[in-house]
Formats: C-alpha cells, sequence, structure tokens
C-alpha cells in the first residue's frame, strides 16, 4: 500500500502536523506500507528525520508569489492542488492521500479524487467542509458531538477522539514500561511547540524564575532556530534551568519530568500517554477551546489565558502542586487514562481494514467456519488440536448463534474471507477467540482484524469494558499479534492440569 501525506511544518503552522503525519506513517509502515510526504514548508532537520525512517519527501516549489496566496501555503489553493496533482502523477498508484493542512479543503481535495483511491483528512477545527473517506479527530469530547456532520460526507468513516490520537512509536513502547505515578514537583519541562510562536516559554520563564532559585530544575524545550536567542539566553541565566534544542525524542525527557507546562495539542497527548500531569496554557482562543476540554478529562488543569494576571497565579499553582502529592498522583493517574499511545496503530488499522466488512454469522457459515477451524494451520494452536467433527460443529453453531452472550462475526474483504472473530462476553468482560481463514495467513490480517473487532464491540456491546484472550504459550506469533495490537499480559494468570488417577476398572 503507497501513502502520499500532504502536510507542513512551519512557524506559522508549527510541527504539530508533520509530527502526528509521521506517527501514522510509521504504523502503516510497520504493515509493509510505503510513505511519502507532499511538502512546500519544511524544516531541514524534520525532512532529515522523515528521510531517515524510510519516507521520501518531495518538496513543491514556494519561490512563485501570486494574487490569492493563502500565507499558510504560500501560494494559492488551486496553484497547491495544480502541483499535487503533478507530484502524484509521477508515483503510479497511490491507495491513499492523508491531508493534513488547515489551508485546504473539500475543494482541494475533490480536485485530487481522481488521482488516488481513497482520501483521509486529519483535522481538529471543524471549520471547513471535507471530501475524504476517512477523518480523524483527536479532539477530546468530539465522539459525543454532532461534529463534522455538516463538514463530511454522510458516508465518510469518522475516527473521533483521544482513542485515535496520533502518537509517534516511541510513545506506545515508552507506554508499555511501568507508568511513573508524580507525587513531588522537583522538574518542571516547558513545552510550547517547536516554534512556539506564541511565546508561551517565555511567559512561563517569567513565572516560574522565583522557583528556580528556590532550587526547582526547568526542562525547556525548543526549536533549533531559538539558537541564540533572547529566550535561550533568559535560560542560560537561570540556576537548574536546561535548554534543550529540537529534540527527536521527547519521551526521556517526559519520562524525568513530575509536571509540565504547555498547551492543548499534539503533545498533550504525548504527555498523557506517559502519565505526566499539565498545567495548560492558552496563547489563542483556539487554544482556550481545546485546553477546556482536555482538561475536564482529567490529567491537567487549565489556568486560561496567559495575561500578566496568570503569571501570579501560574507560580502559585506551581507551588501548590508542590505541597500536594495526593493531587499531583491523581492528575498522573488521570493522564495516563485520556491517551494509551495506540492511536496511530488504530488509525492505520482501519485504513488497511478499509474493504473489510465485519457480519454476524448465520447458520449458512456453518461449513465454512468447519472447514477453516479443521485446517491444520488454526488447529495447530487451538486448545483441542483434534479435528472437529460435523455433527459437533452443528450443535455448537447453533447453540451460539441463540447464546445472547455470544458474538460471531465474519470478516471479508474484497479478496474473500478473511477470518473469524468470537466473543463470550461475561460481566463486562469480552474472551476473544480469532482464527483465519486458510490462505490468509501471513499476511498481516490478525492484527487488523482484531482492532476492526474491537470497534464492532465498542459500536454494538456498550457493557463491554475489556477485552481478555486465552493463547497457548508456546503461540509466539499469536502473542505478539496480540501485543502489537495493544493487549497487555496479564503475568497473574496461570493454569494447572490436574492429573487424576486412572480408574480401576
Amino acid at each position: 500500500m503507497h501513502v502520499v501525506f500532504r502536510t507542513d511544518a512551519s512557524e506559522l503552522l508549527g510541527l504539530g502536523h508533520a509530527m502526528r503525519c509521521f506517527a501514522l506513517a510509521q504504523a502503516l509502515m510497520r504493515s509493509g506500507a510505503t510513505a511519502t510526504f507532499l511538502v512546500r514548508h519544511m524544516p531541514s532537520s524534520v525532512k532529515q528525520r522523515l528521510q531517515a525512517a524510510g519516507i521520501s519527501v518531495i518538496a513543491m516549489d514556494t519561490a512563485q508569489a501570486e494574487e490569492g496566496a493563502d500565507p499558510r501555503l504560500g501560494v494559492s489553493a488551486a496553484r497547491d492542488a495544480a502541483d499535487s496533482r503533478r507530484a502524484l502523477a509521477a508515483l503510479g498508484t497511490v491507495h491513499w492521500l492523508v491531508v493534513d493542512h488547515y489551508a485546504l479543503d473539500a475543494g482541494w481535495e475533490s480536485s485530487l479524487r481522481g488521482q488516488v483511491q481513497r482520501i483521509a483528512v486529519i483535522d481538529d477545527l471543524d471549520d471547513r467542509p471535507h471530501d475524504c473517506d476517512l477523518l480523524v479527530d483527536q479532539n477530546p469530547g468530539v465522539s459525543e458531538s454532532p461534529r463534522y456532520q455538516l463538514h463530511a460526507p454522510p458516508g465518510a468513516l469518522r475516527l473521533l477522539g483521544p482513542r485515535y490520537a496520533l502518537l509517534r512509536q516511541e510513545f506506545a513502547a515508552a507506554r508499555e514500561l511501568p507508568l511513573t505515578v508524580r507525587r513531588k514537583v522537583r522538574r518542571v519541562l516547558v513545552a510550547f511547540g517547536g516554534a512556539d510562536p506564541t511565546g508561551g516559554s517565555a511567559f512561563v520563564l517569567a513565572a516560574l524564575a522565583p522557583l528556580v532559585f528556590e532550587g526547582l530544575s526547568l526542562d525547556v524545550v525548543l526549536g533549533a532556530t531559538a539558537q541564540g536567542s533572547d529566550l535561550a539566553r533568559s535560560v542560560a541565566e537561570l540556576p537548574n534551568a536546561h535548554l534543550h534544542l529540537d529534540v527527536a525524542d521527547m519521551t526521556q525527557l517526559y519520562r524525568s519530568a513530575d509536571l509540565a507546562i504547555g498547551a492543548a495539542g499534539t503533545s498533550a497527548w504525548e504527555r498523557c500517554a506517559l502519565g505526566l500531569p499539565t498545567v495548560l496554557l492558552s496563547l489563542t482562543e483556539k487554544q482556550s477551546q481545546g485546553a477546556e476540554a482536555l482538561a475536564a478529562l482529567g490529567g491537567s488543569v487549565h489556568l486560561g489565558r496567559a495575561t500578566a494576571e496568570s503569571i501570579v497565579a501560574l507560580t502559585g499553582l506551581v507551588r501548590a502542586l508542590a505541597h500536594s502529592p495526593d493531587w499531583l498522583s491523581v492528575l498522573s493517574r488521570q493522564a495516563a487514562e485520556v491517551c494509551d499511545g495506540q492511536g496511530a496503530a488504530r488509525v492505520a488499522a482501519r485504513m488497511e481494514s478499509f474493504d473489510m466488512q465485519l457480519r454476524v454469522a448465520t447458520l449458512e457459515d456453518a461449513d465454512d467456519l468447519l472447514s477453516w477451524r479443521n485446517h491444520e494451520v488454526n488447529r495447530r494452536h487451538a486448545v483441542d488440536a483434534r479435528p472437529i467433527t460435523k455433527a459437533r460443529h452443528m450443535e455448537w453453531m447453533r447453540q451460539s448463534l441463540e447464546d445472547a452472550d455470544r458474538v460471531l462475526l465474519i470478516a471479508e474483504d474484497e479478496i474473500g474471507p478473511v477470518g473469524v472473530l468470537r466473543y463470550d462476553i461475561a460481566f463486562g468482560i469480552a474472551t476473544v477467540s480469532i482464527y483465519l481463514a486458510p490462505g490468509r495467513h501471513g499476511q498481516g490480517r490478525g492484527g487488523v482484524l482484531l482492532l476492526a473487532g474491537e470497534e464492532w464491540i465498542m459500536a454494538h456491546r456498550p457493557e463491554v469494558q475489556a477485552i481478555d484472550a486465552r493463547i497457548l504459550v508456546d503461540n509466539t506469533a499469536s502473542m505478539n499479534v496480540f501485543l502489537e495490537s495493544g493487549y497487555l499480559p496479564d503475568s497473574h494468570h496461570l493454569s494447572k492440569a490436574l492429573n487424576r488417577p486412572e480408574k480401576v476398572k
């Protein structure tokens, strides 16, 4: 699968769009996809990072100014569409075009329809119409609101909420480590994005300077262009303050911090994934709306708009948190519940399985299910590896279809049958069983099928709070599929076979 991303990174747009596209590209590439970024503005450091990950970057010309140019593009949307069409024409088959850009809307997207199979949009504004097959908005609260009902086509698949927050692989990997629940404030991380165009870092330095002289440590993260700036000199003048420029991997800074101060945006989900409490500051009206929604989920405190008065309020709030270990630990636990770091994998799986349909099995499927279950590959790791007789299978099939607490789903795509999912539901837990149709092994469909089933369960069985799985200890392939799909191993699950004495005849 070839996926092309149309996005930009600049002081005006920030780096968040490019970074969340990078996260999705990583997830898709793990399943064998190739990724190309189509850009007009991108710092060389970001471009080099993408290329080091195996992503092609095509830079379009920005030199020619024209009437009607959008400052976020450097050209008009019509010119950008024409240049994008030329670039796509040279790439061959493009299965997905992913658009993440505030300057592009349905008109631009429609004009690209003829050169790509499908279009996905990543957006968090809901301020313009889109022509897309898939829309991702990771903002909190949108899954319960009528958001995008007017601005996305009726048939578009909508993936809404922090569950789909697009974080890079290093955050998903770091989340698998034990979470640190914060109880003290000794080290504060200040990060308002690589560009920090609204000056949030300088505002925070003014507020926290008294605490730094009292022993508080600061880590201030800025983009490479801050080298030699007034802000960089201000950091250097403070004791226990450290400037970090153009940081490629933020996970270590997040894990070593006790508290973060920043804005709502892509970095907010990164902090949540690692259980880092945050004080949110808003420097624009758009940021205020997002920060309020994020704070409502827990894990962060929204101080409001940055004003002269809020400098004093920020100093007092950090002092209060430093003397309130219980409050800080609650924020830390709540933050970790907001985002689990698996959003990119979920979105990638939905893109990979876009042609996959799940349907409830019927008695007419009995013969197919029997032949699939008895296939040698599926029997190899079954709890009972013996072939199942037709009579026994038919009785099981009838009972399963009549059981309200058992869900039996068949997955199909454009090629044909993919596999079977069975969920046995009790006390809010769904225990899953999965096997693939013959000929579909080794295609990477197991994880896609698990995530598609997860979406089905969430949509149709609201009483289910968790999904459980039982895997034989030597079935490492299945174990890896479940782990990659976000399942966590339970070290307390043990079993023992009873060695009963033979009966005397």
